[in-house]
């Protein structure tokens, strides 16, 4: 069984590697081996490659799904090991190809009310001047504060970016001079010099009152 767990890793690095070099994040990676460990090996890992037919793969990841857990990325990890498979000949067919879809949990999306952005705003700005109070109303200690937290904060509530494209905002991303301002995307980990790709699903424009 450790022997085919071992196998199973290489197999997720392998998928890693199989895409474009530069187009999978570190994140990505990282969420690969997640998959792996918590729930491909715990369900998967003692069965041989031969073993894992549609019906048991589709039994495995229907238990993982009942109990509150995603399956997303393990199917797609999934995927992409049994199709390497297939390539090598170690297989005739992709069991995942008819393996149930994994079942769409509808998020709440749970929006700040005025109140409550204005007391956000209030906590980051009193934290930026180091004039926070606990419960107890005396002044919290520390290491010397910043506006970093106020300004993200800021730019957060003024334009609803995710705090991914936040962090990756660069002065050469934004138009002050413009009355639409256009903000641009790139991810995270890429690099300072990087270029967003294109397509209009790679930037956010919005309205900026002057």
């Amino acid at each position: 069984m450790r022997r085919r767990r071992e196998e199973a890793q290489d197999s997720s690095t392998e998928t890693g590697r199989g895409k474009d070099i530069g187009l999978v994040s570190p994140q990505t990676l990282a969420g690969y081996q997640s998959a792996l460990s918590r729930i491909i090996n715990p369900q998967l890992g003692g069965l041989r490659l031969t073993e894992a037919r549609t019906g048991v793969v589709d039994e495995a990841l229907t238990r993982v799904d009942f109990s509150g857990r995603t399956t997303r990325v393990a199917r797609s990890v999934l995927a992409q090991m049994f199709a390497m498979a297939v390539r090598h000949d170690a297989l005739t067919a992709n069991p995942m190809r008819e393996v149930r879809r994994a079942p769409r949990r509808r998020r709440v999306v749970q929006a700040l009310r005025v109140e409550q952005a204005r007391d956000l705003l209030e906590l980051t700005r009193s934290h930026r001047d180091g004039v926070a109070r606990d419960a107890r109303g005396l002044l919290m200690g520390g290491t010397r504060r910043t506006s970093e937290l106020h300004d993200v904060v800021l730019v957060l509530l003024g334009t609803g970016m995710r705090i991914g494209e936040a962090l990756a905002l660069r002065w050469t991303d934004l138009d002050l001079d413009a009355r639409f301002r256009t903000f641009g995307w790139r991810p995270p980990w890429s690099s300072p010099a990087a270029t967003p790709p294109p397509g209009r699903s790679s930037w956010l424009n919005c309205i900026v009152s002057r």
